[in-house]
């Protein structure tokens, strides 16, 4: 999408990826890893769950914990929320100042190519994907890690219908 130029999607794309880490470090604030882990695999939303300190994890709480460290995280987070929930930025996108003499006009464009943004525009949503792709193996090699040995174990997982191997097995 970004060599495309199309800012729409990515800007969704790179929410979604946001979202995910969001979640994935949530493990890290809990009482109780294995408990949070066995909940979310069956289907508790992580945002019904708390810290232990007893606050729910909702998207606020873990952008801010998250965003300690990673100074980024929230404005990436409030730029590309624009995207993911129907805003101005899909409107802005459409249109294009007109040509015309009238002030007040515009044209709507309709097209796969985002109009008028300059080059640097994308070079930080690159970075913003890889380094959000980059938390993730991070965050799931320590939520394995922590859940390797405990009760929660590969037999808990293989009753997942989400965890199978390449080919499409249980673990064993």
């Amino acid at each position: 999408m970004i060599e495309q130029r199309n800012s729409l999607v990515a800007s969704s794309i790179i929410r979604m990826q946001l979202d995910t880490v969001l979640r994935l470090y949530a493990m890290f604030w809990v009482a109780d890893p294995e408990k949070f882990a066995e909940k979310v695999f069956k289907g508790t939303d992580i945002n019904k769950l708390k810290t232990a300190d007893g606050e729910l994890l909702t998207d606020g709480y873990l952008k801010k914990r998250l965003g300690a460290k990673n100074d980024w995280i929230r404005p990436v987070y409030s730029e590309t929320s624009g995207y993911i929930h129907f805003s101005n930025r899909h409107i802005k996108a459409a249109f294009k100042p007109s040509e015309a003499e009238t002030a007040r006009s515009v044209d709507l464009v309709i097209g796969p190519e985002d109009m008028g943004r300059p080059l640097a525009y994308y070079g930080e949503m690159l970075r913003a994907f890889r380094h959000l792709t980059m938390m993730i193996p991070v965050a799931a090699e320590d939520w394995f890690e922590r859940l390797k040995g405990s009760k929660f174990n590969t037999a808990t997982l293989s009753n997942s219908p989400g965890i199978r191997n390449s080919k499409g097995k249980p673990p064993k």
